[in-house]
């Protein structure tokens, strides 16, 4: 017992708070439900374009199609 008060003199007692944790986690939901509307926004926009928009973006109606019909939650696929 006696050494275990000595030697806790020595170790820094830290204080642990959730509290920032929980904020970050908040945040980043946040950030992942804003980045979700946004795309399903943008597929929405996508869908809606006629042929000559379509051909002044560079796309084709079938590579409109396939993004517009992801689910929000995909991204987009990198190329490299």
């Amino acid at each position: 017992m006696q050494w275990t008060q000595k030697y806790s003199a020595y170790v820094p007692v830290q204080s642990y708070s959730a509290l920032p944790y929980a904020i970050t986690l908040l945040r980043r939901a946040a950030a992942t439900i804003l980045l979700w509307h946004s795309r399903q926004n943008e597929r929405q926009a996508l869908r809606d374009l006629d042929g000559h928009l379509l051909e002044d973006i560079g796309k084709t109606h079938g590579q409109a199609h396939a993004e517009a019909n992801k689910p929000f939650w995909i991204g987009p696929t990198r190329r490299s």
